[in-house]
């Protein structure tokens, strides 16, 4: 089932194929500028890649990477329902709590593929391309972007597949996931200004402190946090699924 559900994720070559070729085409665009850059100002701008591409590789895949796999997520979620193929899945026989937990593995398989390319590329590019010895990179600096840019796709991923299967809209699905990410969340931390203990616990500086910020919660309480966001919005959509009739 889970490989079935894959098929059907990767399938989808407008959000699928759309997160692999935007972030791959950063990753290039990344890597012009800053060879650009160094031709016209080589004094001041000595490297082209090393730790200025791994900078540009981390912003890039961080970021457009995350809005695909947020676009990614929420279809996971509300696809079937939208077009009435859920009511298929639900006569196979599985428990609709093992779909749902199908469908999560294969939707996180997924946007690891999406963006194993850009990555893949980027760090390739971070040691080729010509970079002066203190801009160097060590393991440690590439391990740190790789966790970066994997937790944070899978956790808005999953979190827009629990909205998905909330709404079982394709577009409300889509908006309603970019609006928590982008507006919804970051107004969470506001929440710091009563409570600086309490605005460590909000998703954003959460994940922020599991991911190397060297600020906040004592990381077991932050990525307890971050489970607990991904919990809550993943049970909601379950909840739902269970529920529902199709």
């Amino acid at each position: 089932m889970t490989r079935a559900l894959l098929r059907t994720i990767v399938g989808r070559k407008g959000s699928f194929l759309g997160t692999t070729g935007v972030t791959l085409a950063a990753v290039v665009v990344v890597a012009v500028v800053l060879a650009i850059v160094h031709g016209l100002r080589p004094g001041r701008n000595p490297s082209i890649g090393g730790q200025p591409m791994l900078d540009g590789v981390s912003g890039a895949v961080w970021l457009l990477g995350g809005v695909g796999a947020i676009v990614i997520g929420a279809l996971s979620g509300s696809y079937d329902v939208a077009q009435g193929t859920m009511r298929y899945l639900v006569l196979t026989g599985v428990r609709r709590i093992g779909l749902y937990a199908a469908r999560t593995i294969a939707l996180i398989a997924a946007v690891l593929l999406a963006l194993l390319p850009a990555l893949v590329l980027g760090l390739v590019l971070v040691f080729v391309l010509p970079s002066e010895p203190e801009a160097h990179v060590n393991a440690s600096e590439v391990g740190d972007v790789v966790w970066t840019c994997v937790l944070w796709p899978v956790v808005f991923a999953v979190i827009a597949m629990g909205i998905g299967s909330l709404l079982r809209s394709n577009g409300a699905a889509v908006a309603i996931s970019l609006f928590f990410a982008f507006a919804a969340a970051p107004l969470l931390g506001l929440v710091s200004a009563a409570s600086e203990t309490l605005g460590n616990l909000m998703l954003l500086p959460a994940l922020a402190r599991v991911t190397g910020d060297n600020h906040g919660a004592p990381i077991a309480a932050a990525a307890a946090a971050v489970v607990g966001w991904v919990a809550l919005f993943w049970c909601a959509g379950a909840v739902r699924i269970n529920r529902d009739e199709y």
